[in-house]
């Protein structure tokens, strides 16, 4: 457990749950935001997005946000997901909803603005994966291409010692 690749691969796989959340999160709130913005009411709105995007999906992490079947209220499945989401950078989305909800007041521009944080964030992690693009395949450019360049280049020179001896 102590080598680096398995860090590497483990740190490797938690960003790529991590970046398919976001990319599903941002989806559903997109859809959330136009069924919202349409004029429908927030739990039709809610198991509407959730059904197109669970056909959709081929593996949905947004398993947790189904209350339907559970018996709940959008209330309490809101108040849940504020404290228990399973990504907790997430849950003062879901916060921010339950508090506008309860007040009554709109949520079409609090999805868009959820919406757009998440795409912001999604920006950024696509910046921040091209920065270190080019490094990364600079890196494995060398490693494959070097040894046999090298042996190239220096085999003449360790023939004519080989014969000078």
């Amino acid at each position: 457990m102590g080598n680096p690749t398995y860090h590497s691969i483990l740190l490797t796989s938690r960003l790529r749950v991590q970046r398919k959340l976001r990319k599903q999160l941002l989806h559903f709130f997109d859809l959330l935001g136009l069924y919202l913005q349409v004029g429908y009411e927030l739990g039709f709105a809610w198991n509407q997005v959730l059904r197109a995007l669970k056909s959709s999906e081929k593996e949905s992490l947004l398993d947790e946000l189904i209350y339907e079947d559970t018996q709940e209220s959008l209330n309490d499945c809101l108040s849940r997901l504020r404290q228990n989401f399973k990504d907790p950078q997430y849950r003062i989305h879901f916060g921010t909803l339950a508090q506008l909800y309860q007040q009554g007041a709109p949520l079409a521009l609090a999805t868009r603005s959820i919406s757009q944080c998440l795409r912001c964030e999604f920006e950024r992690d696509l910046e921040n994966h091209l920065r270190k693009a080019p490094t990364q395949a600079q890196i494995l450019l060398l490693l494959f291409f070097l040894p046999p360049a090298l042996i190239l280049l220096f085999m003449p020179i360790l023939q004519q010692l080989r014969n000078l001896f």
